[in-house]
């Protein structure tokens, strides 16, 4: 578990770093790394920042879909309340 939070870290690293386009390269990388060790399973932090993500590229109801998802599986988390928030 670990390692997947470092994999979550490098890519919070780069999405806080967006103005560049290779800063949003380089957290896809990231979140792509860490997909694939969840394997298939439900993760709230990586579901919250793949939707930051996806918000950052534009992409506001797919973005929306992943916060959300992220709230149901962590209903306290108020960074995801206010991302959300933010998307409306």
């Amino acid at each position: 578990m670990e390692f997947f939070n470092g994999l979550l870290g490098l890519a919070a690293v780069h999405l806080r770093q967006c103005d560049k386009d290779d800063n949003l390269d380089a957290a896809e990388k990231w979140l792509q790394k860490a997909d694939a060790l969840l394997a298939g399973q439900k993760n709230p932090d990586y579901l919250r920042l793949y939707g930051v993500f996806r918000a950052l590229r534009g992409e506001i109801s797919i973005a929306t879909v992943y916060l959300q998802q992220s709230l149901d599986l962590d209903p306290a988390c108020e960074g995801t309340k206010a991302a959300l928030e933010a998307l409306k």
